[in-house]
C-alpha cells in the first residue's frame, strides 16, 4: 500500500500541473474545462483514500489532506488566462480529460486496497493514452508553471 499511496502523493504534487494542462477547449469553455479536471483529480484521490486505513491514516479526510490539494482561485485564473492565450491548446485537453475519465473508471473498478499491483494495468493505460495526447505549446506550459512560483 505504501507504492499506492506514492501514486496519490504523486497526484498531489502533478494536480497542479495536470489541472493546467486541462485547462482549454471542451463545450463549457476554459474555465469549466478546469475545473472539470481538477474535480477529476479530487476523485481519483477520494478513490484512492478509499484505502485510508491501508495507507496508515486514521480517517479519509487525513488521507485526502496529503493526496489532493486543488490550486488556489488565484492559481486557477492564471492557469485559465495561461490555456485562453493559445487556442491550439485545446485539443490538450480535451484528450487529457478523455484520458483522466477513463483512468479514473479503471482505479474505481480495478482498487483493490490489499494489492500493491491492482493499479498497475491501469497506469499503464493511462500513460499511454497520455502519451499520444497533443503536446501543449510551449509557451502556454511555461505561462502555466509560472502560475505557481
Amino acid at each position: 500500500m505504501i507504492r499506492s499511496m506514492r501514486k496519490v502523493a504523486l497526484v498531489a504534487a502533478m494536480a497542479t500541473a495536470a489541472a493546467a494542462q486541462a485547462a482549454c477547449g471542451g463545450g463549457g469553455g476554459v474555465s469549466s474545462d478546469v475545473d472539470d479536471y481538477i474535480t477529476a483529480l479530487a476523485s481519483y484521490a477520494d478513490t484512492l483514500c478509499g484505502c485510508f486505513a491501508e495507507f496508515g491514516y486514521n480517517t479519509k479526510d487525513e488521507c485526502l489532506a496529503d493526496a489532493f490539494q486543488a490550486p488556489t482561485a488565484a492559481e486557477r485564473d492564471c492557469i485559465v488566462a495561461a490555456y485562453e492565450s493559445d487556442s491550439t491548446a485545446a485539443d490538450n485537453l480535451s484528450c487529457l480529460l478523455s484520458v483522466q475519465a477513463t483512468y479514473n473508471s479503471c482505479v474505481a473498478s480495478s482498487l483493490v486496497c490489499t494489492d500493491d499491483t491492482s493499479l498497475d494495468d491501469c497506469d499503464t493505460q493511462a500513460s499511454a493514452a497520455a502519451e499520444n495526447c497533443p503536446a501543449l505549446p510551449a509557451a502556454v506550459d511555461t505561462a502555466v508553471q509560472d502560475c505557481f512560483q
